[in-house]
């Protein structure tokens, strides 16, 4: 693996085929969790509509007490 990841910038500055799916993956996994979500929220809302109101009232509520926290300090 390279020792100058600061240099790093594209996947074409990878050598290795090795590496550059790693971080096309790495790439892609952000994204793709997020639109896993919003997908799997949408489709669970008519299989288990109670179980998607909690996550979605937990995941608000987590935000509010993130947004006071930083808004203190």
């Amino acid at each position: 693996m390279s020792n100058d990841y600061l240099n790093l910038s594209q996947v074409q500055d990878l050598k290795n085929p090795g590496e550059r799916i790693l971080y096309r993956f790495f790439e892609i996994l952000p994204g793709t969790l997020s639109l896993g979500t919003l997908g799997a929220a949408f489709i669970l809302s008519w299989l288990a509509p109670i179980t998607v109101a909690i996550f979605i009232i937990a995941f608000d509520v987590y935000w509010l007490f993130r947004i006071i926290y930083l808004s203190l300090h």
